[in-house]
């Protein structure tokens, strides 16, 4: 792995794909150290649901954002 770099992974969870997930994770990390993981969406909308058990077993922190 390399850690020169330092890289924060912001995600727009409202456009992108849940089943991606991992393999951006692991594709990311190849590149250097992620010191940042944060995941932002409206979580009151039903179809991010899923990305709860995700985001806690990846360690990344959501946030809400409104409509």
């Amino acid at each position: 792995m390399n850690d020169t770099y330092k890289i924060a992974i912001l995600i727009d969870a409202d456009n992108t794909q849940l089943q991606k997930l991992d393999a951006i994770m692991t594709e990311v990390s190849t590149r250097g150290r992620i010191v940042v993981k944060r995941a932002y969406g409206n979580w009151k909308k039903r179809n991010l649901n899923r990305w709860e058990n995700e985001l806690k077993r990846l360690g990344i922190k959501a946030e809400q954002q409104f409509d």
